[in-house]
């Protein structure tokens, strides 16, 4: 998955769900960024918090889970480092695209 793809996929997430997306990747880049005194790393945020943020619909399929774990690890990591070229979307107070949160 390339940035682009993620942030043209940004614009499918509900209002609600994207906001709160974008509030907590900006928590964790903020954390990464800060590596040298935290030790946790952007890839070790996304290993922390992958599975929490992104997880296929099928819960009950433990199977599917260790198939996709990587994915969901690399697509948080690819979330937080890529952050300001990810989340350029931003909804107005209406709920409508705009310029204005």
């Amino acid at each position: 998955v390339c940035v682009a793809e993620l942030t043209e996929a940004m614009k499918l997430i509900p209002k609600d769900s994207f906001v709160v997306l974008k509030y907590v990747c900006r928590f964790l880049r903020e954390v990464g960024l800060h590596e040298s005194t935290n030790k946790m790393s952007m890839m070790s945020l996304g290993t922390v918090f992958g599975y929490n943020l992104i997880r296929h619909i099928d819960k009950e399929n433990s199977q599917l889970f260790l198939c996709t774990a990587d994915l969901g690890q690399n697509l948080v990591y690819m979330l937080i480092n890529f952050f300001p070229q990810v989340f350029v979307l931003e909804y107005s107070d209406t709920g409508s695209l705009g310029n204005d949160v």
